[in-house]
């Protein structure tokens, strides 16, 4: 990358990219959304990234986990539809099980997110990001697994591996003519190319998304 192209690209970042920083640290959702909606009008921002979700301030009041998050994923939808935006909500899964016999993570579900089955049943598209190592943890890569698109016009369900470009800090793309490597034997795949560990929690549920 040349200079004039570094100066290029961070004009447009400069000009396209906003970030809300409420003050004093006073991370209410509602007041984020207002920032957000004054952002659609003054710039006309198409997109919002709430990242992430355990950073907000949360109050349940008389609701449980679950009742209160499936009310504020709901809002989210409504407010990205009436201001016409693509609204990205970055969670954290919980505490994560181990394999059996194994020092390796299961590959979490949109179902492992605190707030129970609404992140998946919600929203209108999920994907997992999720970092493969080798049995000795010394070697790695990413994994991207989208597990819920709910108009079929917009993608399908599937994954994708990446490479991480030290040089440009940017994921890339692996190479699927590669074929194989030794790192995929640490997930065992079902035919449709989800790990097989999903199939024991999906496998009574009809959910339409479910692309098994």
């Amino acid at each position: 990358m040349t200079f004039d192209e570094v100066d290029s690209a961070r004009e447009f970042i400069n000009n396209h990219t906003y970030f809300i920083l409420p003050d004093n640290e006073e991370y209410r959702l509602e007041r984020i959304l207002e920032a957000a909606s004054g952002l659609v009008l003054k710039h006309g921002i198409k997109g919002l990234i709430l990242d992430p979700w355990n950073t907000l301030e949360h109050q349940y009041g008389n609701d449980s986990e679950t009742i209160y998050t499936g009310k504020v994923l709901n809002q989210l939808k409504y407010f990205a539809r009436i201001h016409d935006i693509h609204l990205i909500l970055v969670a954290h899964p919980r505490k994560m099980a181990r394999r059996k016999d194994s020092k390796l993570f299961e590959v979490p579900t949109l179902y492992d997110i605190s707030g129970s089955a609404n992140w998946f049943n919600i929203a209108d598209n999920g994907m997992v990001v999720y970092r493969q190592f080798n049995e000795a943890m010394t070697e790695s890569y990413p994994i991207v697994y989208i597990q819920k698109v709910k108009h079929k016009f917009i993608g399908k369900t599937g994954f994708a591996k990446f490479d991480f470009d030290v040089s440009c800090q940017r994921y890339i793309e692996k190479d699927s003519r590669q074929g194989k490597n030794e790192l995929d034997s640490y997930v065992e795949m079902c035919p449709g190319g989800y790990p097989s560990s999903w199939m024991t929690e999906w496998e009574n549920r009809n959910d339409y998304d479910v692309g098994f």
